[in-house]
């Protein structure tokens, strides 16, 4: 019994992390469609090579937050 108790444990733990993934890809998605379409304080434009990485910054910034209120 104790190896299925730990076979379980290891399962959710991974559903867990799966879950949060598929969280910061929606977070992450959310945040760049609204980079792309108020574009960047420098030049009017969000910039293709910055505007991904700073939706994914926005993301693990909004769920540590989350995560840290809970």
């Amino acid at each position: 019994m104790k190896n299925q108790d730990q076979i379980t444990v290891m399962y959710d733990a991974a559903r867990m992390a799966e879950r949060r993934e598929q969280r910061r890809y929606e977070i992450a998605r959310d945040c760049l469609s609204a980079l792309i379409s108020t574009g960047s304080e420098v030049d009017g434009f969000a910039s293709p090579k910055y505007a991904p990485e700073d939706a994914v910054e926005f993301a693990d910034a909004l769920l540590a937050e989350l995560e840290r209120t809970k």
